[in-house]
């Protein structure tokens, strides 16, 4: 571990360009080595990185880096009126300790009785090549910058130059590995004392991986072979910290961009990643018509090898703009014909119209399924109801329009058709009606729908998968119920396990609004009794932080002992609905999203 107290040795051209850097040197100062007036003390952090999967503390010539890695971070202190009290700590890899879930690591700094900033800038030195990544290097020099500051500085390469190293067609994969990440923590003050716990981490970086379905007799996955990806529209320039610097991390839904450096964005030809699942990422940015990502797959079907294009788009059609620290899932559902000759073909025509794929954004989880002309869209995978029946809308569904011409002999003109989805119960099943009818969302192009529902009938818990089919593209939507739920309930509440032992990289956020209806907590035990107000009770909960998620319902039938099913808040959609909370989880390869409703008080 090393602070660094740095001499008044640089070059002025050396201030200058950093100057320029940052657009102005207002609230800059030169470095003066200072001793801490009121001493030194030693405090143990604890990291967590934004995903449940061990971290690797390691170099490159071990192996190559994973998504998770950390090989070295900058520690940056602040007073709560944004300046830098202390010369910046970076801590190196022999500093590290690897946790399950994270790293630990010790470092001495100036204690403090006055609230302290930290911000952690982790993976800023490229070890191999001994060289700081964008921006970093600004903490070789004289100056000191503001918290502000942080809200641009940069990591990647700018205004289309292709500073990183040519290394062929994995260029940008062996250049943004290992991946750089922020973090944030308030402290009251810095004693003897302190120890931080769980510094949460967000990636700079957003991802895209390929994977394969299911093979089935129909499909044409079983004669198709993913040999690589690669991808036009990868930015090559990110923002190190979140738009919204000064709170604690968390995954932001808009991109955060310094449009200062422009929109440019890395040649597909430096971008490939290679193997049957690849994974690539990319600089989050802004998309319209004009500028979004599309992936380019190399694969053999029945022996050939072609170049397929994905065309990055929502559930309504839209160019998708691209967020840090989301992982964006393609899921190749069904193939009828051979690719693209060349990948440079790929690159500059349409989207392949061969190929089916479902597009899963895990963090929000809508799911788009497209076969390059029409597009269909759900906002969730499932629906899980608890407790009394209910009726009403449990999901929506988007379906894309296409234009055509119309010939009327002399001339034509152009009409729009909407492709019509409807939805379809397995026969057998008795305790569920569906139908789709028009939603309020509704475009010159896309159209929505909400999935109804009916229960009625079940004595014990049943489900089934329902089909949404549009032309010929078609999505399962899970449906279950569980009418009698005395085995999940303590003696004062419910308690749901939300999640299963193997779901992965799962969150869980309650919709409901009003907290006294229900909690949730990391575990199960905690607490037996819900109090109105419970104590340490979240609205939500995920794997980066936390081992598990119970939902602890609320006892309503101190409130409404007369009534077997409560009555719903004005706000609810549905009728005697308790409790809402989506959950969103990966699982044997595939990201889904549900909604589990609590309909029913306590007997």
């Amino acid at each position: 571990m090393k602070q660094l107290y740095k001499t008044k040795t640089a070059t002025g051209l050396l201030t200058y360009i950093l100057c320029l850097l940052f657009a102005s040197c207002n609230g800059a100062e030169e470095y003066e080595p200072q001793e801490a007036s009121d001493g030194m003390v030693n405090v143990t952090f604890t990291v967590n990185v934004p995903m449940p999967d061990q971290v690797k503390v390691g170099t490159r010539a071990e192996s190559p880096y994973t998504d998770t890695d950390i090989i070295n971070l900058y520690l940056l202190l602040y007073d709560e009126d944004g300046n830098m009290v202390a010369d910046p700590f970076l801590i190196e890899e022999s500093d590290l300790t690897t946790i399950p879930g994270g790293v630990k690591f010790s470092v001495s700094v100036p204690a403090s009785p006055d609230k302290r900033i930290v911000h952690l800038l982790v993976n800023p030195y490229r070890v191999n090549e001994e060289a700081f990544r964008g921006d970093f290097a600004y903490f070789t020099s004289l100056m000191r910058f503001p918290e502000s500051s942080l809200s641009f500085l940069s990591v990647g390469e700018k205004g289309g130059s292709y500073q990183w190293k040519d290394e062929g067609r994995s260029t940008l994969l062996n250049n943004m590995l290992p991946l750089v990440m922020w973090g944030r923590i308030v402290l009251n003050n810095i004693t003897v004392e302190t120890q931080v716990d769980g510094i949460k981490l967000l990636r700079t970086s957003a991802s895209v991986q390929v994977i394969k379905g299911k093979e089935l007799p129909d499909n044409g996955l079983s004669d198709f072979i993913v040999t690589g990806m690669t991808a036009t529209g990868v930015r090559t320039q990110g923002i190190v910290a979140a738009a919204d610097y000064q709170s604690e991390p968390v995954t932001p839904t808009e991109p955060h961009v310094d449009f200062y450096y422009g929109n440019d964005f890395f040649p597909y030809d430096r971008a490939w990643s290679d193997g049957a699942e690849p994974v690539l990422y990319t600089y989050e940015h802004f998309s319209n018509e004009s500028s979004f990502m599309s992936v380019i797959l190399a694969a053999t079907y029945k022996g050939r090898l072609g170049y397929y294009k994905i065309d990055m788009v929502d559930a309504q059609g839209t160019p998708l703009n691209i967020v840090r620290n989301h992982r964006y899932i393609i899921t190749i559902m069904q193939v009828n014909g051979p690719g693209y000759a060349t990948a440079q073909t790929a690159a500059i025509g349409a989207a392949s119209t061969n190929v089916k794929v479902a597009l899963t954004d895990e963090t929000n989880s809508a799911r788009l399924v497209t076969d390059g002309q029409w597009y269909m869209g759900v906002n969730r995978d499932g629906f899980d109801l608890y407790g009394a029946s209910i009726s009403g809308p449990i999901a929506t569904v988007y379906a894309s329009s296409r234009t055509l011409q119309a010939n009327y002999g002399s001339y034509t003109e152009p009409y729009t058709e909407f492709v019509t989805p409807i939805a379809v119960v397995p026969s057998g099943v008795d305790w569920l009606e569906v139908s789709l009818s028009p939603s309020a969302y509704s475009t010159s192009t896309v159209k929505g729908y909400d999935l109804n529902a009916v229960f009625s009938g079940a004595t014990s818990r049943v489900e089934t998968t329902v089909q949404i089919i549009a032309d010929n593209l078609m999505q399962e939507f899970y449906v279950s119920w569980n009418p009698s739920i005395s085995a999940v309930k303590n003696e004062n509440a419910y308690v749901i396990d939300l999640v299963d032992a193997a779901d992965r990289n799962w969150g869980v956020r309650r919709v409901t609004s009003i907290a006294s209806n229900a909690v949730l907590h990391p575990t199960q035990s905690q607490p037996t009794v819900i109090p109105t107000n419970l104590p340490g009770g979240v609205s939500e909960l995920s794997s980066k932080y936390h081992p598990d998620a119970y939902l602890h319902v609320y006892n309503w039938s101190t409130l409404y002992p007369a009534a077997n099913a409560i009555p719903s808040p004005a706000y609810s959609p549905l009728k005697s609905k308790l409790v809402e909370v989506d959950v969103t989880a990966s699982h044997a390869g595939k990201t889904s999203t549900r909604r589990v409703v609590v309909s029913q008080r306590i007997d």
